[in-house]
């Protein structure tokens, strides 16, 4: 979780630059992103990042503008 885009931006990159230190790759195509706010297209090298409108968490539906259920 991130209070800005670019925050979540720069703890992606982090997760990224350190799993490459021990041998392992984030798979962007795996890789979603949700906001609460409006988005714009994301990228990292190249790859574009998924926007999700909802998800499911341990059982609940999480939405974009709050609602569980």
């Amino acid at each position: 979780m991130a209070e800005s885009e670019e925050e979540l931006k720069s703890l992606l990159m982090k997760v990224k630059v350190e799993s490459e230190k021990v041998g392992l790759k984030l798979n962007i195509q795996k890789t979603k992103i949700m906001a609460s706010g409006p988005t714009t297209s994301w990228e990292i090298d190249g790859e574009t990042v998924e926007t999700m409108s909802d998800f499911i968490f341990l059982g609940s539906k999480i939405t974009a503008d709050g609602d569980c259920s």
